[in-house]
């Protein structure tokens, strides 16, 4: 072992290690690099030995003096500091809701309506005669899901967080899929779609079972992994070796042994959502393309948008509200009646006059925008969060 990675485990302790062994690896390649550099500039080669007991000693203590006293003096001006930054974001959600605040409302009435239309399809389900089938269950646990998840999207869009709020839609657009699947379907594709659950709890058992020392985490016991293994295998002995897929439970629907997402989206109707649902995903991943924000200014590509801004709600508000349509739509097919009817044509109107007051924030600021870059062409001093 390298006469570094000595002293850092020495300096942390085997609890600072475990705590945080990725950052500890990455300060012990930092000092090496550091280390490296200097002895290059002494023209000689370097080497963990060229550092004696004292010296390397020296160096991790005086790191840690220099860690210890930035702390502290952030620790002090923290106070001053916050009340700054949040008088700033206070600033900004003033202006925000100015321009948005109809949308905004409007998208937080659509949720209530939406809860609203969930509560009324679980109580009348429980009125009924026997229990839910698999189909209830599995559409009322996608759109109780699905309600948390807007809820989300609507206080990402206050914030001024487009492209957070439009990765929540990629999330909402997935469970709107399943959820017209599983409507359009009987209780034997829901049955499936429950059971599939087995299925990732064994694969996320093992990734933890593989790296549980390295998190310092505890572990599944050798009887929990066999009782996950004995589900695992009653379910492909059930239905199938394609069942253990991603996408296992519409493997039979499909006719398909690997089906993807891609192609649960085409048999639900939405294909034509795919380069949408490609442009949301790059604000999850880590790719250079997640570098474009929604909310910057489109010629002024060279500056990076590191937090809020007015601009871009359009996207994710309307194809929230979208989605929000496909998920109440699924329970009205679950259960045609007529009340159901009069239910969703009402949410439907109150959807429609919600992108109706979204799109005319939209032309607001875009209008803003264009009298911004008349009156100053070359001007970048103004941050884009600034421009609407």
């Amino acid at each position: 072992m390298a006469r570094l990675e000595v002293w850092l485990r020495e300096l942390f302790g085997p609890e600072g290690e475990a705590r945080g062994a990725d950052s500890f690896d990455v300060l012990g390649e930092a000092i090496r690099r550091v280390a490296a550099a200097h002895a290059r500039s002494q023209t000689r080669p370097f080497r963990d030995s060229i550092l004696d007991e004292a010296q390397g000693r020296r160096l991790i203590a005086s790191l840690s003096k220099s860690a210890l006293n930035i702390a502290d003096r952030c620790d002090a001006a923290m106070p001053k500091m916050l009340r700054r930054s949040r008088r700033e974001v206070s600033a900004f959600r003033r202006r925000l809701a100015r321009t948005w605040g109809l949308g905004l409302d409007r998208l937080d009435a659509l949720y209530d309506a939406q809860m609203e239309i969930g509560s009324h399809f679980l109580e009348s389900e429980r009125r009924g005669e026997s229990r839910p089938g698999p189909k209830l269950v599995a559409l009322s646990r996608v759109h109780v899901r699905s309600c948390r998840v807007v809820a989300e999207i609507c206080w990402l869009l206050r914030g001024g967080f487009a492209d957070g709020a439009h990765a929540r839609w990629r999330t909402l657009h997935e469970l709107a899929v399943v959820a017209l699947l599983l409507a359009q379907n009987d209780d034997e594709l829901a049955t499936r779609y429950l059971d599939h659950r087995a299925i990732q709890v064994l694969a996320n058992a093992r990734q933890l079972e593989r790296h549980a020392e390295a998190l310092n985490w505890e572990a599944p016991t050798e009887a929990e992994m066999a009782t996950m293994v004995a589900e695992r295998n009653r379910l492909v002995n059930l239905y199938g070796p394609a069942f253990e897929s991603q996408y296992g439970w519409a493997a039979a629907l499909l006719s398909k042994y690997r089906p993807t997402f891609a192609d649960v989206e085409e048999r639900a109707r939405l294909a034509k959502w795919r380069p949408i649902f490609g442009w949301a995903s790059h604000g999850v991943h880590g790719g250079a393309q997640g570098f474009v924000a929604l909310g910057a200014i489109e010629d002024r590509s060279h500056l990076l948008l590191a937090g809020v801004s007015n601009r871009g709600l359009l996207e994710p508000a309307q194809n929230t509200i979208i989605a929000m349509e496909h998920l109440t739509a699924a329970l009205m097919l679950a259960q045609p009646t007529a009340e159901n009817l009069v239910l969703v044509t009402g949410f439907i109107e109150l959807a429609t006059r919600c992108r109706d007051a979204f799109v005319e924030a939209h032309d607001v600021v875009e209008a803003r925008t264009a009298a911004l870059r008349t009156e100053s062409k070359t001007d970048t001093s103004v941050p884009p969060h600034e421009s609407a």
